[in-house]
């Protein structure tokens, strides 16, 4: 069986553009303004749709910020 190669396979934008965490600048950001939510007191809920406003995937969304809430 043989497979395409990295190189012939095209990759989306959002691939192109992520760094080496995988999150593009735009979520970086938005990840960011999250993590202060957090620490300001604001809940979990509230984050959450501040990256799903920011075009996130929610599942993603709610994972990140379970994670963030536990390292504050």
């Amino acid at each position: 069986m043989k497979f395409p190669s990295p190189e012939s396979m095209s990759s989306n934008d959002a691939a192109a553009n992520a760094g080496p965490s995988g999150l593009t600048p735009e979520y970086k950001a938005a990840l960011s303004q999250a993590t202060d939510m957090i620490s300001q007191g604001h809940t979990q809920d509230a984050a959450v749709d501040h990256l799903v406003s920011n075009s996130m995937p929610r599942l993603v969304a709610k994972v990140l910020v379970k994670q963030l809430d536990k390292r504050n």
